[in-house]
């Protein structure tokens, strides 16, 4: 596959959206959070939402992200949700000219 043809594969992503890291623990807490993410992406039909394999997802509504965060403490893990914004240009430092 060319490049070209890569970059026609690769899911656009919005300007803005919301990171969910978190740090579950082991066992049978962890398999009862991924149920709990599973149904509420059935429940609303968000199946394809993308998943980090270093316990990190994304997603554009705020609500599941929240969920995520809800779910985690909720088996005794920890989440932090952030917002993060697409940056189009290099940010010039203060007093840089020109």
């Amino acid at each position: 596959m060319v490049a070209s043809d890569q970059a026609s594969h690769v899911r656009q992503l919005p300007d803005e959206l919301y990171l969910v890291d978190y740090d579950l623990p082991r066992g049978n807490e962890r398999r009862r959070f991924y149920r709990a993410i599973q149904r509420y992406l059935r429940e609303h039909l968000m199946e394809e939402t993308e998943w980090s394999t270093k316990s990190v997802v994304f997603t554009e509504d705020v609500k599941f992200a929240f969920f995520v965060q809800r779910e985690a403490v909720k088996v005794g893990g920890v989440a932090h949700v952030w917002k993060a914004k697409r940056v189009y240009e290099e940010p010039r430092e203060a007093g840089e000219t020109g």
